[in-house]
């Protein structure tokens, strides 16, 4: 359904609504709800070009209390947007550490884990100057074993 939702109206268009739907401060749980779920649904069709709502979006999510309700909701938004990030990588370091903290956590590992894999396949060109960072989040993941 999504799929056909998003024929219907520019996902770019339809993400930005949800968006603003998102932050405004009367905005429910339910709405909020909702709202997450459409945007982590269209993020994938969002122009990596675009910086707008997407870029405030990310920055949010990066900042998000480590005890969100909607971390989970969070992390497959990252997932979701792992193209933009390629396009934008002046913000990867920062969500490779989003994605390495949340790694360790029992509850969004597992979600941290395929989005750094996501992210991974479409940043791979990028990745160098952040091999160390990388090898550090393995040898962290080791210590858990």
């Amino acid at each position: 359904m999504i799929h056909e939702v998003s024929k219907v109206i520019n996902a770019q268009h339809g993400f930005d609504l949800f968006y603003c739907l998102l932050v405004q401060p009367t905005t429910s749980k339910i709405e909020a709800d909702v709202c997450l779920f459409m945007i982590k649904n269209m993020a994938q069709f969002v122009d990596p070009k675009d910086r707008s709502n997407v870029l405030e979006l990310v920055k949010n999510i990066l900042a998000a209390d480590e005890s969100s309700p909607y971390m989970a909701q969070f992390i497959a938004i990252i997932r979701m947007l792992s193209k933009w990030v390629s396009e934008n990588d002046f913000i990867l370091l920062e969500v490779l550490n989003f994605l390495a903290k949340n790694l360790t956590k029992k509850d969004h590992g597992k979600a941290a884990a395929r989005a750094l894999k996501n992210l991974c396949s479409y940043c791979h060109r990028q990745m160098l100057p952040y091999l160390a960072d990388l090898f550090n989040i393995v040898e962290n993941l080791n210590s858990l074993n």
